[in-house]
């Protein structure tokens, strides 16, 4: 599996819910890779929203901020 744009712009499609409608990967292998340059500023920042994917983020470089519905997590290089 190669590594793509994580694509934040145009902004995801989700549902009334909050539920992100483009599926990752395949129903055998429900994963993706991707790779992106955050910045801190709004057109940089995705909103609220979830997925029956798993998810894992791993941070090369700066630093980045993730919240949940009940915690924020402030991220640093090599987290």
């Amino acid at each position: 599996m190669s590594l793509k744009a994580c694509g934040i712009n145009p902004a995801l499609g989700l549902s009334p819910q909050r539920r992100e409608l483009k599926p990752q990967g395949t129903l055998d292998f429900p994963c993706a890779g991707y790779a992106e340059h955050y910045a801190p500023d709004p057109a940089h920042s995705l909103p609220w929203h979830w997925h029956d994917e798993f998810e894992v983020i791993y941070i090369l470089s700066g630093q980045l901020t993730v919240e949940t519905p009940g915690a924020q997590y402030h991220l640093t290089e090599g987290d």
